[in-house]
């Protein structure tokens, strides 16, 4: 994993100690609880709006409708400014 980090040009030393510590173990784990609700069971798997997940295995006119639903939804509960 070091190694893989240190070739997308993350920092070798950071990640070891972030992985040997499980600094970020919590927020992983909060993550899949979220994923599992939302009903990801394989990837790839997409969240909009920590409120909708989907397959990616799905038709354009899909994803699309589920972009506009929750650009709907957002616009019409954020204030005008």
């Amino acid at each position: 994993m070091a190694d893989l980090a240190e070739e997308v040009g993350l920092n070798r030393e950071l990640v070891v100690t972030a992985l040997s510590e499980g600094s970020y173990a919590d927020a992983v784990r909060a993550d899949e609880r979220e994923a599992t609700e939302l009903g990801a069971n394989g990837v790839p798997f997409f969240v909009v709006d920590r409120r909708y997940g989907f397959s990616g295995a799905q038709p354009a006119d899909q994803i699309l409708a589920v972009l506009d639903r929750a650009w709907t939804e957002t616009a019409r509960v954020t204030p005008a400014g």
